[in-house]
């Protein structure tokens, strides 16, 4: 089976919360409805999700505060830790993946040849998916967190500084 591994990550310029990264296959022949993840919304991501958990391959990795907090390279590092564990998780299923394409941004890990291409969430359907799990398990990630914190209206804001959050931090 032929399969077109994409990988994207969110959360790397929001003042709170973790990093995400996701790596999805997409088997050949499968067709989603998929774009870039900025240019759909919550309902949307949540059925676009369903249909990857059913038709395609994909793991998630993360990176918690505490662990971007304490790299010296901090975000970049959080990054690449996010995609070796969504890496990892899929060779522990018995996945062998050679190339994974992505966006610019995308960091290096050993294991796979990374193919970055500009913009490759608006045109690589694989790239797209990864985009819309990353944020979609984002999106899960606020509503729990906004449970505990509602004043920081993180459910409207994901971590990222807005005049709101700003305004209740000063």
């Amino acid at each position: 089976m032929n399969i077109i591994w994409g990988a994207d990550g969110v959360a790397r310029g929001n003042f709170a919360g973790i990093n995400i990264w996701c790596i999805c296959g997409i088997p050949e022949g499968v067709i989603l409805p998929v774009k870039d993840s900025k240019k759909t919304n919550k309902k949307q991501r949540a059925e676009i999700v369903e249909q990857i958990k059913n038709k395609c391959i994909w793991a998630l990795g993360s990176s918690s505060p505490q662990q971007i907090d304490s790299f010296i390279n901090g975000i970049n590092a959080a990054e690449q830790l996010s995609l070796m564990s969504a890496y990892k998780l899929l060779q522990n299923r018995g996945y062998q993946i050679r190339e994974v394409y992505g966006d610019l941004g995308m960091p290096s890990i050993s294991g796979f040849k990374a193919i970055k291409l500009k913009d490759a969430d608006n045109f690589m359907p694989a790239v797209s998916a990864a985009s819309i799990f990353a944020k979609y398990a984002l999106d899960l990630y606020w509503e729990r967190v906004h449970e505990h914190y509602p004043q920081y209206e993180f459910t409207k804001n994901a971590g990222y500084g807005v005049k709101a959050k700003e305004a209740i931090t000063n």
